[in-house]
Parts: C-alpha cells; sequence; structure tokens
C-alpha cells in the first residue's frame, strides 16, 4: 500500500466509518502487527494464501457481527498470550510476598512513610524493599512500578 500501511488505513476506516466492516488479508504473521491491526479495529485477520472457503467464511462471520481469525492466527494470538502470562509469572515469583505488599502499596498511591505505618515496619526497610524490586523488575521509577503492577494485574484502574 503506497500511501499508508494496512493498520493505519484500518484506523482511519474505523473512523470514519465506524460501522465498517474490515478483514485484514496480509502476509504478515507478527503478533504485533496481528495485535496492532485488531487494535486498530480490524474484524477479521487472514493470512493472503488462504483459502476461497475460509474467505468465504470470514466474510458471513464478520457480516454476521463475529470476529474472526484463521486458525494459525488464533495460535500466533494464543502462544503470545501463554507466553506473556508464563513471563509475568516467572517475574513476579522472584518477588518475595512482602516485595509484593510494597509494590502494591506504592502502586496504590502510597508514601514510603505510609507503607512503613502500615506494615509496621521501619522506613528504611521499606526502602530496602523498594530497591529489591526495582532491582529485580528492572525498573527505575514508581511510576515504572505503577505500570507493571497494573500489567500484572496487582492493581486496576477501577
Amino acid at each position: 500500500m503506497p500511501m499508508m500501511n494496512g493498520v493505519e488505513a484500518t484506523h482511519e476506516l474505523k473512523q470514519k466509518m465506524p460501522d465498517i466492516k474490515v478483514i485484514a488479508l496480509s502476509m504478515h504473521s507478527d503478533k504485533h502487527y496481528v495485535k496492532s491491526m485488531l487494535e486498530a479495529g480490524a474484524d477479521g485477520y487472514l493470512f493472503k494464501n488462504c483459502t476461497y472457503s475460509e474467505l468465504i467464511n470470514a466474510i458471513e462471520s464478520v457480516y454476521q457481527g463475529r470476529k474472526y481469525l484463521s486458525d494459525e492466527i488464533t495460535d500466533i494470538l494464543i502462544d503470545h498470550y501463554l507466553d506473556n502470562e508464563k513471563n509475568k509469572h516467572e517475574i513476579v515469583s522472584e518477588l518475595t510476598d512482602r516485595e509484593l505488599e510494597v509494590l502494591k502499596l506504592y502502586a496504590q498511591g502510597k508514601t514510603t512513610r505510609d507503607i512503613s505505618k502500615e506494615l509496621f515496619i521501619s522506613i528504611k526497610t521499606v526502602g530496602t524493599h523498594k530497591q529489591h524490586i526495582m532491582e529485580k523488575l528492572n525498573i527505575k521509577s514508581i511510576v515504572d512500578m505503577i505500570k507493571y503492577a497494573l500489567k500484572i494485574g496487582l492493581i486496576s484502574l477501577d
């Protein structure tokens, strides 16, 4: 596509005509590209080498208001999801229970002094836990701690 890529085109189409249905026919199997297409509003995603019957199935499904992903795309997304869950679990398991507790309290907006009082530990101990959390997670700031806590579901925006 000479003027814009599929993600940009899908996003623009959905912005201008929200009811339009978009099925991506692509050669890209990269999980990030697939995710970007779906986030842009694609209702279906197939490889260009799909069979005629699969294309017809996709069109019928999307026309009926359902999403359609080819089996190959579904496998890619499931593998990506499972890899992310595994990575989250492995990293979280590196933190002690107390470090998780401190992480959660920081992510909830508590100060070091607040955490010290709530957990009945010294301010210095809270600082040590904070330092260990940041080292283990390879993060540099409280903002990164909050992002991480949201990402793993330790806190939510509700």
